[in-house]
């Protein structure tokens, strides 16, 4: 059964998440368990991602869609989550954009103003590097959540998925439209100075640019991007995180 590569956990209320990679040092796993307790094991297999690209194209072929957005963060094994996740959801004949390396905020706005049938961006949000997962929309920024994300659960289960020819695929740099509707819609009283601290994640790639365009003086804290988060974890509610 498919279900057995896939644990149920990860399908959560708001989005799927779990452990993602291959494996992880002894080292590592000491880390995790010193702050977290047990260390669970990889709960996020590239075969699981494999079975919920298919059923993300599923889900969008049947509700009269056709070409979805899909973004990733830098984390470990995040590019191989991507290829895996994309590779199911054009198995079923849904054709994708791939934005590459982007920020939730990117793909929602993309998916909207780029009128996208779907989008997706593969963040572990605000928890360790350890964690990844998958942002799933419809069209119109729809989020798919609680029940309809464990009605997904079901299709995997089923293997009830659509097959056809393999769907399209094309590359796009979303964050040139994000940056330009920024841009003509954002100004300010007076110039700033300011200081990001993007806490080694991709905002780094994006944030510090934009603003200076805007006309402020940047300052940059740890704003290259480093999968492993280095100098903080990337919670950004957590008082030892901020500036």
């Amino acid at each position: 059964m498919i279900m057995a590569t896939i644990e149920k956990s990860v399908f959560r209320e708001y989005d799927i998440r779990g452990i993602a990679g291959k494996e992880f040092t002894a080292e590592e796993i000491a880390k995790y368990e010193k702050w977290y307790g047990p260390f669970p094991g990889i709960t996020l297999t590239l075969e699981a991602v494999l079975e919920i690209g298919k059923a993300y194209g599923t889900i969008i072929l049947r509700s009269g869609g056709t070409k979805v957005l899909v973004g990733y963060e830098v984390r470990p094994y995040a590019k191989e989550l991507k290829q895996a996740f994309i590779e199911g959801i054009r198995s079923t004949g849904c054709s994708v954009v791939d934005a590459d390396i982007s920020l939730t905020p990117i793909i929602y706005f993309a998916t909207a103003f780029l009128e996208f049938d779907g989008g997706v961006n593969i963040t572990g949000s605000h928890n360790v590097y350890f964690y990844n997962g998958f942002k799933l929309m419809k069209k119109g920024v729809w989020p798919l959540f609680g029940q309809e994300l464990q009605g997904m659960r079901k299709m995997i289960e089923k293997e009830d998925y659509e097959k056809g020819a393999e769907g399209g695929y094309e590359t796009l740099d979303v964050f040139v439209a994000y940056k330009k509707y920024f841009l003509s819609n954002t100004t300010l009283a007076r110039k700033l100075k300011i200081v990001i601290d993007t806490g080694n994640g991709s905002a780094g790639i994006f944030t510090p640019d934009l603003f200076r365009d805007l006309g402020c003086e940047v300052i940059e804290l740890y704003t290259k991007p480093d999968a492993t988060f280095p100098n903080h974890d990337p919670d950004p509610e957590g008082p030892q995180n901020m500036v």
